[in-house]
Formats: structure tokens, C-alpha cells, sequence
């Protein structure tokens, strides 16, 4: 495995991530085999655990990235490979990247002396449970959620298990939240509000946020935000509740575990020609 390679692959793949004010998360390479490898991103970084036990950030010269979303100021790259976790690069948040000006890649034997062997370093300081994630983002969610995601235990830098798990399950009939598009909710409300069962307001249009909450059992709960009458809101959430109760949703889970997810959706009704507009 060429490391300029591996680098650059990875790199373009998180240059199209928008993580706002997450931050951007370290890598790691998974080695099956010679061909075969996983890659996953951590969202927990072991380096930090390494300065703790040193009582120093000197990475021996590294211009470190400063950046809202690089604030330990360093991207690391893990491998996991015969069954051992090793630490094979330090790179700025920017390489091949445009969220920082500037950065350089060290030169670990420079770092860790001795313990730099065949360009890596045997993260020996690493213990826990690691959760990497896997696959696509569940998309429109305000949580960051992932398709899939590992459990990596490790012991003193040994890979003890890692275990895989699935977030999303699908249920017959049910929608996934990555096809619940803004737009396909509205058009679904379009079509089946009850347009005389919403309350008057004395105006001709208004503006709600409808706020999402699909529950562990698949089913989903609605909560509107408007600047109307508490009366009002809850006659409207009522009829918008009835008009999308009908959907059927699939059920998601963290570490095994169900989970609840929230979405929301900003639209103009127009009550007198029964349309619901998206506002993006």
C-alpha cells in the first residue's frame, strides 16, 4: 500500500463532506488482506491520548491547521493490521483538502523515534472501545448519523474484536429518511391535507417549520413552529399529523441500539390555492 496513494484516495473522499461545526474526523484503514481494506472514519482521536501520557504536543515541526473545524489542529491516519493498531501519518486537515491554508506532513521517525518502524507507529497507548463509521451519511437529520458503523475494542494497542453494525433497518411499505426529501413532504401534505380542516387564520398565507421526530417503534411525531395562536397551532398540528400519519418509517439504531431521529421542513401554505411551497 503506497501511503501517497492511500493519502490522496482518502482525502478526495471527505472533500465532499460538509461537516459545519463537526470536526473533521481521523481515518482508519481497516487491512483484510493484500486487496481488500475498510475505510472508516473516527470521530474519537487516539493521538490525543498519546499526548496525555507524553505531557507534550510536539509533533517535531508540524505546522499545525487552525480551523473551527481542525481544533486539535492535526488529521491522523490509522491502520489496523494483523490484529494491531498503528499510527501511520499525521497530515493537516487541508491536504488535498480547503479546510485550512497551510500544513505539512511530518516525518513520524522524527516524532517517535524508535517506535516508528516500517513507516508506522504501534499505538501501544490505545485502549477502549472505538466506534468507526462506515458507508453514507444519513442525510437531512440533525443528528450526524452513518449507514453502518464498527466497534474496534482494543487492549494496549492489540485489536482485541471489531464488530460491525447496521443503523438503519427497513420495515415493508416504510420510507427511509434519505428518499423523506423536503420536497416529497410537501408535496405529500399538498395532497393530503384537508384544507377545510385547517383553522382560519384571517390570512391567505403563513409560514410554519414542521419538526420531526421518528420514533423507535418506526412511527413519527410532529411538532409545528409558527408565530400563530396556541390554539391555532395545535388544530394545525393536528390536521398536519392526520395528513402524514399514513407513513410508514424505517427504524434506526446506534451501536445496536434504537434511536430516535429528527428532520425538519420549512414551508409557505397558501390556504387559498391549497398549495404547501417549500422554503429551502
Amino acid at each position: 500500500m503506497k501511503r501517497f496513494v492511500s493519502i490522496y484516495i482518502l482525502s478526495l473522499f471527505f472533500s465532499g463532506i460538509t461537516y459545519g461545526a463537526t470536526q473533521v474526523p481521523d481515518i482508519c484503514i481497516v487491512k483484510k488482506d493484500s486487496i481488500h481494506i475498510d475505510t472508516l472514519v473516527f470521530f474519537v482521536y487516539p493521538l490525543e491520548d498519546y499526548f496525555d501520557e507524553v505531557g507534550s504536543r510536539d509533533l517535531a515541526g508540524f505546522k499545525s491547521c487552525e480551523s473551527n473545524s481542525c481544533l486539535r489542529g492535526y488529521q491522523a491516519v490509522w491502520l489496523v493490521e494483523n490484529d494491531s493498531l498503528f499510527l501511520y501519518n499525521i497530515q493537516g486537515c487541508n491536504e488535498y483538502m480547503s479546510w485550512c491554508d497551510e500544513s505539512s506532513i511530518p516525518n513520524l521517525k522524527d516524532i517517535f523515534g524508535d517506535d516508528c518502524k516500517n513507516d508506522r507507529v504501534f499505538a501501544r497507548w490505545t485502549n477502549g472501545k472505538y466506534r468507526a463509521f462506515d458507508g453514507d451519511v444519513i442525510p437531512c437529520v440533525k443528528k450526524q448519523m452513518f449507514y453502518t458503523e464498527k466497534l474496534i475494542k482494543v487492549k494496549d494497542g492489540e485489536v482485541r474484536k471489531i464488530k460491525r453494525y447496521v443503523n438503519v433497518k427497513p420495515r415493508r411499505k416504510a420510507v427511509p429518511i434519505s428518499v423523506a426529501t423536503p420536497e416529497m413532504i410537501t408535496l405529500f401534505l399538498e395532497e393530503k391535507i384537508n384544507w377545510k380542516a385547517m383553522p382560519k387564520r384571517g390570512v391567505d398565507e403563513w409560514v410554519g417549520e414542521i419538526y420531526f421526530t421518528v420514533k423507535k417503534n418506526g412511527r413519527a411525531s410532529i411538532k409545528l413552529k409558527t408565530n400563530a395562536s396556541d390554539r391555532t397551532i395545535y388544530q394545525t398540528e393536528t390536521e398536519l399529523f392526520r395528513s402524514l400519519k399514513e407513513i410508514r418509517w424505517y427504524r434506526y439504531y446506534q451501536l445496536g441500539k434504537k434511536v430516535e431521529l429528527q428532520f425538519s421542513v420549512k414551508a409557505k401554505f397558501d390556504m387559498a390555492n391549497q398549495k404547501v411551497i417549500l422554503i429551502k
